[in-house]
């Protein structure tokens, strides 16, 4: 996920569009329960 944030970040040309969506459904979707899990205890501390 490293070089894909370099290679995204530091304009580097040549991105595949293949390996941007696999980040996207294999690792971002590995996320999901974390930011579930953010927004749950910050909507318990603001109610």
């Amino acid at each position: 996920m490293a070089r894909f944030r370099d290679k995204v970040v530091h304009g580097y040309f040549g991105v595949d569009l293949e390996v941007v969506w696999n980040t996207a459904i294999d690792d971002a979707s590995s996320l999901k329960p974390l930011i579930s899990k953010i927004l749950d205890e910050t909507e318990k501390r603001l109610s």
